[in-house]
């Protein structure tokens, strides 16, 4: 290389990252696309200048050791960070590329002297969440987010797996990524660099022991819990988020608290269809209501300004319940307003039948919206179309039957579609509810100002029919063969015929219950108490007392870590600022090929920059 051409190409360097560095999009908006491309870039650059750009080295430098890493970088993949928990906000179309891109630079940039505390527990929980986010018995992953898949679920990239590979992740998740991505038979073929770097490391794979790992798991960043009935071939799997959506300044996932998606063995029997670039609730099967103050263009789905949208709890039991409360009231802000909805709730309930193989769903809508013109809507699709009698849908999913038992409220008539497939670039951005892939769709409409709905939703093989008794005021009893289940609402007391192993589960707030032996039946109390999550109980024939203990959301003990219950807390806030799409794209380029080769290459021992030390970004 002449001495001209090196000079030519240090000059148009210095001018990109100059001009990013001063306002490019989301050149601070962590968990995004775009800012894992201007990361992966702006440290590369910087190291492989080196000092060779006089004083652009040295102010290039303290911009990406002291603003990229020890502030941005650090606070995104701490465990409440945005990118906490492995997940990532704008979907699995887009994260591959982007945390590769992560993984790599903090790779690189710790070989000069910027070491970010919790980048290997980042690089842990992803491979975590990627393997609990599995759709059921299935290799393919959740859709939260965008997706131009013509699929319900999303297969694993190889750039998922090569992110830890390559990064600076634990020995034993490298390991057992190593073992994944050798199942899966994944080949990242656009992404010759990362592959090689991964097999010059020489990873042994060692798969895990997933029948030793928890059912259930957490992601905060997204607020995101998935949780299965068991591991394997058999089994429910669910997921379901209740993030706010300051994500008017990501651009790649609708506003859906509350949303969730369901699959029993292979058969996806809830799916989440949005097309891509949809902005609104109706396409997905979250909760909205309508709101007076919000534009017209975004009624009536929930607004992108929500700040205090959080689960209230998201757990597993011992024996295999699944109990969140998604409270989405905030989500009806408008800009800086606040929220004219009151209180909006949802609440569900899984209720594993059997060993797990069969499963049922509680799901309770409730909000105040402020008039009977302000309705509530909800939709739930599914890959099979419905057929409806009376209050009851059902569709044929594979070798699962499933059912949506309407139980409240018995005035309003449910409605079921073929999903229309079409995309959501209308104005109308709110109103949209096509598909991008066919489905079926259970529709309601409940009217304000207070509108409520209970519905039961069904996954099994259809041998043993589920019954649904709603006799006793705010009680719900499901029966399918000799088990039981019992879902309080509210504060009050009932009586049960005693069975083997039947499960209460109380959900009013602090609420406790305390069963006794009165007359040849269980009475159950449910008192108001200061609990600060649902009660779970097992109840035998005598009527004795079992707690049904929390075991999720939980860490598998692995990789140095001692494992544990996960903490519900509120998901993590950004700034506001518009706009969208188009990745970490800059990471494929074979320009920037030549930059990782040099940063890598470029010796640490002995560098001396301009007027600047390395120090550690702790």
């Amino acid at each position: 290389m002449s001495a001209a051409l090196k000079q030519r190409i240090i000059e148009r360097l210095g001018q990109w990252a100059l001009w990013y560095r001063k306002g490019g999009y989301h050149q601070h908006t962590v968990a995004t696309n775009y800012h894992a491309g201007s990361v992966w870039s702006a440290t590369l650059i910087s190291i492989a200048l080196g000092g060779e750009a006089g004083e652009f080295s040295s102010s290039q430098w303290q911009y990406v050791r002291d603003k990229v890493w020890a502030e941005d970088m650090a606070k995104s993949v701490a465990p409440t960070g945005l990118l906490g928990g492995g997940d990532f906000p704008e979907g699995w179309q887009y994260a591959p590329l982007s945390v590769a891109e992560y993984a790599l630079a903090a790779r690189i940039v710790a070989q000069h002297g910027v070491a970010i505390d919790g980048v290997e527990a980042w690089l842990t929980a992803m491979f975590v969440r990627t393997i609990h986010a599995r759709s059921g018995a299935r290799d393919t992953g959740a859709v939260m987010g965008d997706t131009d898949e013509k699929a319900a679920s999303i297969a694993t990239q190889a750039l998922t797996l090569l992110a830890i590979l390559v990064g600076p992740a634990s020995e034993v998740t490298q390991k057992q990524a190593a073992a994944e991505k050798q199942r899966l038979g994944l080949v990242a073929k656009d992404h010759f660099l990362f592959e090689a770097l991964a097999q010059a490391r020489a990873i042994t794979p060692e798969a895990p022991n997933l029948a030793a790992w928890p059912t259930s798991f957490y992601a905060p960043g997204t607020q995101t819990f998935y949780a299965r009935t068991a591991w394997g071939k058999e089994g429910v799997w669910m997921a379901t988020l209740c993030p706010p959506t300051p994500y008017d300044d990501a651009d790649h996932l609708a506003p859906s608290a509350g949303n969730f998606i369901v699959t029993r063995g292979i058969d996806e029997v809830v799916i989440d269809p949005t097309p891509y670039g949809s902005m609104s609730t109706l396409t997905t099967n979250a909760p909205t209501v309508d709101s007076k103050q919000q534009v017209p263009k975004y009624r009536p789905s929930q607004a992108p300004w929500g700040e205090a949208t959080r689960f209230v709890w998201a757990l597993q039991t011992a024996s295999g319940v699944v109990a969140t409360r998604c409270d989405y009231a905030d989500q009806y802000k408008f800009q800086e307003k606040s929220s004219d909805v009151d209180f909006a709730m949802r609440d569900l309930v899984l209720i594993p039948w059997g060993k797990g193989a069969d499963a049922s769903i509680v799901v309770i809508d409730r909000a105040k919206t402020g008039g009977a013109e302000l309705p509530m809507y909800l939709r739930f699709r599914s890959a099979a179309n419905y057929t409806l009698a009376g209050d009851v849908a059902t569709a044929q999913v594979g070798a699962s039957r499933f059912a949506v038992h309407k139980v409240a409220p018995a005035s309003i008539k449910p409605e079921v579609r073929v999903a229309v497939v079409g995309a959501c670039w209308e104005v109308d951005r709110g109103k949209c509810d096509t598909a991008r892939i066919p489905a079926g769709e259970y529709r309601l409409t409940i009217p304000g100002p207070t509108p409520e709905a209970i519905h039961v939703l069904d996954a099994s093989d259809n041998r043993e029919p589920l019954v649904i008794d709603t006799a006793t005021p705010n009680v719900l009893h499901l029966r399918r063969g000799k088990q039981d289940a019992y879902v309080a609402t509210a504060v009050g007391s009932y009586s049960v015929t005693p069975s083997a192993s039947a499960i209460h589960v109380a959900l009013a707030d602090g609420a406790k219950s305390t069963i006794t032996l009165d007359g040849g039946k269980c009475r159950v109390d449910v008192v108001a108490d200061d609990g600060k999550r649902p009660a779970v109980v097992m109840v035998d024939e005598q009527c004795k007392v079992t707690e049904d203990k929390q075991t999720g959301p939980a860490s598998p003990v692995f990789a140095g870590s001692a494992g544990g219950l996960i903490p519900i807390a509120s998901a993590p806030q950004r700034s506001k600022k518009k706009g969208c799409c188009s990745a970490g794209d800059a990471g494929g380029s074979s320009a920037l090929t030549v930059l990782v080769l040099a940063a890598l290459l470029r010796p640490t021992r002995g560098r001396r920059r301009p007027g600047v030390a390395p120090r550690s970004g702790r």
